[in-house]
Protein backbone atom coordinates (compact mmCIF):
# COMPACT_ATOMS: atom_id res chain seq x y z
CA UNK A 1 0.00 0.00 0.00
CA UNK A 2 1.02 3.05 -0.81
CA UNK A 3 0.89 6.09 1.73
CA UNK A 4 -1.00 8.78 1.09
CA UNK A 5 1.37 11.05 2.49
CA UNK A 6 4.23 10.23 -0.44
CA UNK A 7 2.15 13.07 -3.09
CA UNK A 8 1.65 15.93 -0.76
CA UNK A 9 4.10 18.16 -2.86
CA UNK A 10 2.70 17.55 -6.06
CA UNK A 11 0.92 20.08 -8.18
CA UNK A 12 -2.04 19.05 -10.84
CA UNK A 13 -1.83 20.90 -13.60
CA UNK A 14 -4.39 21.80 -15.84
CA UNK A 15 -5.08 19.70 -19.19
CA UNK A 16 -4.23 22.00 -22.46
CA UNK A 17 -5.93 20.82 -25.48
CA UNK A 18 -4.88 21.11 -29.19
CA UNK A 19 -8.07 22.25 -30.35
CA UNK A 20 -9.99 24.12 -28.68
CA UNK A 21 -13.54 24.17 -31.05
CA UNK A 22 -13.48 20.27 -31.07
CA UNK A 23 -13.68 20.20 -27.06
CA UNK A 24 -16.35 22.93 -27.28
CA UNK A 25 -18.21 20.73 -29.76
CA UNK A 26 -18.07 18.33 -27.63
CA UNK A 27 -19.11 19.51 -24.59
CA UNK A 28 -22.40 21.51 -26.53
CA UNK A 29 -22.91 17.85 -27.69
CA UNK A 30 -23.13 16.38 -24.37
CA UNK A 31 -25.25 19.18 -22.41
CA UNK A 32 -27.12 19.44 -25.24
CA UNK A 33 -28.24 15.39 -24.50
CA UNK A 34 -27.84 16.00 -20.50
CA UNK A 35 -30.26 19.40 -19.87
CA UNK A 36 -32.59 18.27 -23.62
CA UNK A 37 -32.00 22.03 -25.15
CA UNK A 38 -31.11 22.82 -28.74
CA UNK A 39 -27.52 23.03 -28.75
CA UNK A 40 -27.76 25.95 -31.80
CA UNK A 41 -29.51 28.17 -29.07
CA UNK A 42 -26.71 28.00 -26.45
CA UNK A 43 -25.02 30.99 -28.43
CA UNK A 44 -27.85 33.48 -28.73
CA UNK A 45 -28.86 35.68 -25.81
CA UNK A 46 -31.79 33.56 -24.93
CA UNK A 47 -31.77 33.46 -20.82
CA UNK A 48 -33.96 30.26 -20.38
CA UNK A 49 -32.61 28.12 -17.25
CA UNK A 50 -30.95 25.22 -19.40
CA UNK A 51 -29.41 27.71 -21.99
CA UNK A 52 -28.04 29.01 -18.74
CA UNK A 53 -26.74 26.43 -16.82
CA UNK A 54 -24.90 24.80 -20.32
CA UNK A 55 -23.02 27.81 -20.80
CA UNK A 56 -22.12 28.00 -17.24
CA UNK A 57 -20.91 24.70 -17.67
CA UNK A 58 -18.91 25.23 -20.62
CA UNK A 59 -17.09 28.31 -19.55
CA UNK A 60 -16.16 26.73 -16.03
CA UNK A 61 -14.93 23.57 -17.93
CA UNK A 62 -12.70 25.87 -20.73
CA UNK A 63 -11.53 27.76 -18.13
CA UNK A 64 -10.68 26.15 -14.80
CA UNK A 65 -10.32 22.37 -16.79
CA UNK A 66 -8.24 23.25 -19.47
CA UNK A 67 -7.01 26.41 -18.95
CA UNK A 68 -8.47 28.41 -21.69
CA UNK A 69 -8.37 32.11 -21.18
CA UNK A 70 -11.60 34.42 -20.82
CA UNK A 71 -11.21 35.78 -24.36
CA UNK A 72 -11.37 32.70 -26.03
CA UNK A 73 -14.10 30.87 -24.34
CA UNK A 74 -16.21 34.21 -24.71
CA UNK A 75 -15.31 34.23 -28.57
CA UNK A 76 -16.47 30.31 -28.67
CA UNK A 77 -20.17 31.53 -26.89
CA UNK A 78 -21.24 33.65 -29.24
CA UNK A 79 -18.73 37.16 -29.07
CA UNK A 80 -19.50 37.45 -25.33
CA UNK A 81 -17.59 39.82 -22.86
CA UNK A 82 -14.90 38.13 -20.91
CA UNK A 83 -16.34 39.47 -18.05
CA UNK A 84 -19.80 37.21 -18.30
CA UNK A 85 -17.79 34.67 -18.52
CA UNK A 86 -15.71 35.19 -15.12
CA UNK A 87 -19.77 35.81 -14.11
CA UNK A 88 -20.42 32.08 -15.16
CA UNK A 89 -17.18 30.55 -14.05
CA UNK A 90 -18.87 31.93 -10.56
CA UNK A 91 -22.16 31.37 -10.86
CA UNK A 92 -21.16 27.58 -11.56
CA UNK A 93 -19.65 27.32 -7.86
CA UNK A 94 -22.83 28.62 -6.40
CA UNK A 95 -25.08 25.87 -8.77
CA UNK A 96 -22.32 23.12 -8.12
CA UNK A 97 -22.63 23.76 -4.26
CA UNK A 98 -26.12 24.18 -3.86
CA UNK A 99 -28.36 22.47 -6.57
CA UNK A 100 -28.07 18.84 -6.81
CA UNK A 101 -29.72 18.45 -10.43
CA UNK A 102 -27.20 20.66 -11.54
CA UNK A 103 -24.07 18.47 -9.52
CA UNK A 104 -25.28 15.38 -11.21
CA UNK A 105 -25.78 16.68 -14.51
CA UNK A 106 -22.14 18.07 -14.35
CA UNK A 107 -20.10 15.40 -13.16
CA UNK A 108 -22.05 12.59 -15.69
CA UNK A 109 -20.67 15.18 -18.56
CA UNK A 110 -16.89 15.12 -16.70
CA UNK A 111 -16.98 11.27 -16.85
CA UNK A 112 -17.76 11.49 -20.58
CA UNK A 113 -14.92 13.55 -21.29
CA UNK A 114 -12.03 11.84 -19.91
Amino acid sequence: MISPYVFVGLKSTPITVADPTDLFNKLLRLLSIELFIDADKVTSATRQRGYVECRQMIAYTMRKKYNMTCVKVAEMLGNRNHTTIVHNTNMHHNDYQLCERYREIYDRVCKHLL
